[in-house]
């Protein structure tokens, strides 16, 4: 598979529902991520599979934790028009001690 991603980080705040048109329901938190050179950078990382929202049954704020997954794009409206943004649709997620 071409789009993989592979990223390890610390849970920011809980798993927030993100409804869709579609009807279906979709979690996102956000994984703080840092850099070599310092600071970090915070991904949006989206939870579809019911089977991975099981780790989210208690709170997983400050969680170190790895992800793995691939980045997607989603478009969506906002004030100012078509927006879009990246985010990594999380196919598995492991605490790392």
């Amino acid at each position: 598979m071409l789009n993989e991603v592979f990223l390890a980080g610390t849970i920011q705040g809980e798993l927030r529902p993100m409804r869709l048109k579609e009807a279906e329901e979709r979690f996102i938190f956000r994984l703080k991520v840092a850099r070599d050179q310092g600071g970090s950078d915070s991904v949006n990382c989206v939870v579809e599979d019911s089977a991975l929202l099981k780790f989210f049954n208690r709170s997983c704020n400050n969680q170190t934790v790895s992800v793995a997954g691939r980045i997607q794009s989603r478009f969506f409206r906002s004030g100012s028009g078509v927006a879009s943004v990246l985010e990594v649709l999380v196919q598995d997620i492991k605490k790392v001690d």
